[in-house]
């Protein structure tokens, strides 16, 4: 209830996204896929490994030792390029890119067990079989659902858009419904006042 900082630790780069993995923490940059180790300290975390790439928004995610990361060109990511890049990191001390698959609009993207899912500002919800990750395979496409992020457990989906957080439920090979089961707005309400009768006394 009253976070407290108890370490701080200077990057060298456009931080982007943390993903905790393990003993390991995740960090994508605008410059690439930092690896910090918390085995030693988790209030001092120390940088073990890193992948560059071209200069682009880079959002990360782990599961199974192999890493995904969505790359998007745009103003705040300058040159940039749009992709989705597939790491090992078996040896998180020397991630290697196994694959690169391009993309239209990649922003955030959330994995469960050999199912990959990424938000495409342009495309919709993206469903990747990721059994092979050296060949992500496009399973499904659902334009219906935009979104800047996705978190995917245990057959729930959550997407954060503009205007909300939508909570969607997928099945086994990755399909994904097309209504949603719950929906939280985000903004502020616009209040609707009614007017006052005309009473004369």
């Amino acid at each position: 209830a009253i976070p407290t900082r108890v370490g701080l630790v200077p990057i060298s780069a456009d931080a982007e996204t943390l993903f905790p993995y393990g003993h390991l923490l995740f960090v994508g940059t605008r410059q690439g896929m930092l690896v910090y180790d918390l085995a030693e300290s988790k209030t001092a975390p120390r940088l073990i490994g890193q992948a560059s790439h071209v200069v682009s928004c880079d959002p990360v995610v782990v599961e199974n030792d192999v890493a995904y990361v969505t790359l998007r060109s745009g103003s705040a990511c300058r040159r940039g390029t749009n992709a989705l890049l597939v790491f090992d990191v078996k040896d998180p001390t020397r991630p290697q890119q196994i694959a690169q698959h391009p993309m239209t609009s990649p922003h955030g993207l959330g994995v469960d067990g050999s199912t990959l899912f990424v938000a495409d500002a342009k495309d919709g919800l993206l469903v990747f079989d990721v059994r092979d990750p050296s060949a992500p395979k496009l399973m499904a496409k659902a334009p219906e659902v935009s979104g800047y992020d996705v978190i995917a457990s245990a057959g729930t989906l959550l997407v954060s858009a503009d205007d909300g957080l939508y909570q969607y439920r997928y099945g086994p090979e990755g399909e994904v419904q097309a209504e949603p089961l719950s929906r939280i707005p985000i903004g502020a309400p616009t209040l609707q006042v009614a007017e006052e009768p005309n009473h004369s006394y």
